[in-house]
C-alpha cells in the first residue's frame, strides 16, 4: 500500500520519509529549473532526488525531475520527448 503525506498546499511526499525512501512531487506555476529550485529553497524543506515538479502556469504544461543534490538550478531537469505521439 503506498503512503503518502501532505506537507503543505502544492507537495506530496509518496513513500516512507522515516526511511529515506520518500519522493516529493510538487505542482506550481514555475516555468525554468531555475525557478523551481528557488521555489525548492524557500526555507520550507529541500525535495529529496527522484522528486518530481509539475509546472503549469496557465498556456504549458511542464514536468521537472529532481537528479542530483548539489544545491544549484541543475539539480533539476526538465523532462522532454522527441517521439511524436
Amino acid at each position: 500500500m503506498a503512503q503518502y503525506q501532505i506537507l503543505r498546499a502544492g507537495i506530496v511526499v509518496l513513500g516512507d520519509s522515516s526511511l529515506g525512501t520518500a519522493a516529493q512531487v510538487r505542482c506550481g506555476s514555475k516555468t525554468t529549473r531555475a525557478t523551481v529550485y528557488a521555489e525548492e529553497n524557500d526555507g520550507f524543506n529541500s525535495a529529496p532526488i527522484g522528486s518530481l515538479y509539475l509546472s503549469n502556469d496557465g498556456s504549458t504544461g511542464k514536468l521537472y525531475v529532481k537528479v542530483a543534490g548539489a544545491g544549484a538550478s541543475t539539480d533539476w531537469q526538465k523532462a522532454t520527448t522527441t517521439a511524436a505521439d
